[in-house]
């Protein structure tokens, strides 16, 4: 299998990377797919806007949100491209990671609540239209990990994640990448247009 991660270099991208070649899969991150080898599957990486600086008064409000845009447009483009090359190719399958936000209401994270509900929208929809021509299109919803805070903010965190088991010990990158590679792997066409969660406690979506 060769697995096509699109995005930069991050500590996920390099988890997942590590991560596949355990298992003696090809993958490699690419900016775009038009730089990309033959691919089985794709894996679209978190959305790189963080939106938490539109709280801020001082926000350049027009800024921020071309530049949401312009993330948006070049996703629906690359998504629609690896639609259309695993179909010719007899199918695929296709994730794309979301940031799941709900621990940014206690502790600093990257969110990116805008970005990551119209991926999902348009992941939904573009499944439907492509599972007939053997394309698997689905999201994974990605609750806050451990790497994205210094270990004393979770800490510090733990009264307010309360309702959440990862108040004890947030899942890690690692964690993610072994649930991105591992559903790569499955041969059966079990689901499609799905938004699966992953983390643990109640991400949203999941109660």
């Amino acid at each position: 299998m060769n697995l096509a991660v699109v995005g930069h270099p991050s500590t996920l991208v390099d988890a997942i990377l590590e991560q596949a070649a355990a298992r003696g899969i090809s993958a490699e991150c690419v900016a775009s797919l038009h730089h990309a080898d033959d691919f089985d599957c794709v894996a679209f990486d978190l959305p790189s806007t963080d939106e938490s600086v539109l709280l801020d008064d001082a926000a350049d409000f027009s800024g921020i949100t071309a530049r949401i845009d312009a993330d948006l447009m070049r996703f629906l483009a690359e998504i629609r491209n690896a639609s259309v090359a695993l179909a010719r190719r007899g199918g695929g399958k296709i994730f794309v990671l979301t940031q799941e936000d709900s621990a940014s209401y206690y502790l600093t994270v990257p969110q990116s609540p805008i970005a990551s509900r119209a991926r999902i929208a348009a992941a939904k929809s573009l499944a439907k239209e492509v599972f007939r021509m053997g394309v698997e299109i689905n999201v994974l919803d990605v609750q806050s990990f451990a790497e994205q805070a210094p270990e004393s903010a979770w800490i510090a965190a733990r009264a307010d994640l309360k309702a959440y088991a990862l108040r004890f010990h947030p899942v890690t990158a690692a964690a993610v990448a072994r649930a991105v590679v591992g559903l790569c792997e499955m041969d059966c066409r079990c689901f499609a247009g799905m938004v699966i969660p992953v983390g643990v406690g109640f991400p949203e979506g999941n109660l």
